[in-house]
Order: C-alpha cells, then sequence, then structure tokens
C-alpha cells in the first residue's frame, strides 16, 4: 500500500516537475526570441 502511494507520489512529482521546467524554457525562450 504505502510502496504503491511512493511510486505515485514519485510520478506525480516527475511529470510536473516536467511540465514546470517546460513551461520555464518556453518562457525563456519567447523572451528571448523578442
Amino acid at each position: 500500500m504505502i510502496v504503491a502511494y511512493v511510486i505515485a507520489l514519485a510520478a506525480a512529482a516527475f511529470f510536473y516537475g516536467t511540465l514546470y521546467s517546460r513551461g520555464w524554457r518556453d518562457y525563456y525562450l519567447c523572451r528571448w526570441q523578442r
């Protein structure tokens, strides 16, 4: 039970971390293009 919870938490953290990094990267790319 707890192992599944930890795995789900790690997957969610990795997913949101990737989205967050991609958002910042796109933001800076758009900022540098102008």
